[in-house]
């Protein structure tokens, strides 16, 4: 049986089976392959920061740099919207939207003055350790890598504040916030190490002594200088003593000195250098509500001290009715809560009151105020 041959011919040749190349990666492909390298690195940052400067910080793409530069100022954006008036609001009613649009526009400026301005700070620092190679590009890079240990947690627990509030999860933070401080800077320490190869020495002293001297000036020792002036309001003796004229009747704490300098027909008492009380009767315009009158306090308190921000309203002041409003002035550089209330009396003349606070001192000292509204009262209407 013969077996059948292939058959050979010259037009019918064996053509061999070609592979072809898959096609280079595009710009777009690095970027992305970046991008989620930096997202599934960043558990190395936090608690592998050695892994992570040598395997990840030179080869960083440009966009993952801009996004943690954009999350160091949304940060700083959110902190500095961390102020009194804001923190004394017991409820969310800034609107979110508000408050993120502010922090959008805030992190793009700040973010960058960090980037150069910090980041440059940052490569003079590296320079004083006699590194073995150097790059201000690098330089900037490792900063913010650096600075995003502490940025980006502070940023998610700001977030969450501006939406649940209160005080507990406003404590939480703040011991959130001095912990991260402190292991950025070991974070710093390892990566100037890694990628600089920084003298030991001189690195500990610049990236480790040194930021946490800064950090306890700007930070704990306005927080002691506040509660020692907490500690001194605490410790003002507690005994009332009765307070009398033609107009009026009242009682207010012993400590309490009479100001010299009062606007004309008030009777006015300082508390220290932390707030001061004046109360005043007489006659005003007849046709003027008290909206009006309290808004006319508004305008010459303006003059005065500068814009006033509102921080709301209120009805009662002891045991008078009227129209009163709560605002935060600057007086003498410090932040001072103003107190406005107006109250017509039954014979058409007004009462004023005005109460000024240091804002920081603000819970210590409403107690003592107190004592002042629960006395006062009115002896004679002309």
């Amino acid at each position: 049986m013969e077996k059948e041959l292939p058959d050979l011919a010259p037009d019918s040749p064996s053509v061999p089976s070609v592979t072809r190349p898959s096609p280079p990666p595009t710009e777009s492909d690095r970027d992305e392959k970046v991008r989620m390298g930096l997202i599934r690195r960043l558990p190395w940052l936090f608690f592998r920061p050695r892994k992570f400067f040598s395997d990840y910080a030179r080869s960083s793409s440009t966009l993952a740099v801009v996004a943690c530069v954009y999350i160091l100022g949304i940060a700083h954006g959110l902190a500095q919207l961390m102020t009194p008036e804001n923190l004394g609001k017991p409820d969310a009613s800034l609107a979110a939207c508000s408050v993120f649009g502010q922090t959008a526009v805030i992190g793009a400026v700040s973010g960058v003055i960090y980037y150069f301005l910090l980041g440059s700070w940052y490569g003079v620092r590296v320079k004083l350790c006699k590194p073995d190679n150097f790059s201000w590009r690098l330089c900037r890079r490792t900063y913010i890598f650096s600075a995003l240990v502490f940025s980006l947690p502070l940023a998610v627990s700001l977030a969450c504040w501006w939406v649940m509030r209160g005080r507990v999860l406003l404590l939480a933070i703040g011991v959130l916030a001095g912990l991260l401080m402190l292991w950025s800077t070991y974070v710093s320490y390892c990566g100037v190490r890694r990628l600089f190869h920084a003298a030991r020495g001189r690195a500990i002293t610049l990236f480790v002594i040194l930021p946490c001297i800064v950090y306890v000036s700007c930070f704990a020792v306005p927080v002691l200088l506040r509660e020692s002036e907490s500690y001194r309001a605490r410790r003002l003796p507690r005994t009332s003593v009765g307070f009398e004229t033609e107009q009026i009747s009242m009682r207010h704490p012993a400590h309490w000195k009479v100001a010299r300098g009062a606007p004309e027909g008030f009777v006015a008492f300082e508390i220290s250098d932390m707030g001061l009380f004046m109360a005043r009767i007489g006659w005003l315009d007849g046709t003027a509500t008290l909206e009006e009158v309290s808004q006319g306090a508004v305008q010459a308190m303006a003059e005065r001290f500068g814009p006033a921000k509102e921080l709301g309203t209120f009805s009662t002041w002891g045991s008078y009715s009227g129209y009163g409003r709560r605002m935060l002035v600057t007086v003498e550089g410090r932040e001072t809560i103003a107190r406005s209330f107006h109250a017509r009396l039954s014979n058409g003349e007004i009462l004023v009151i005005s109460e000024t606070i240091l804002a920081a001192m603000e819970v210590e000292l409403e107690p003592q105020f107190e004592v002042v509204r629960r006395t006062f009262k009115v002896k004679r209407n002309r």
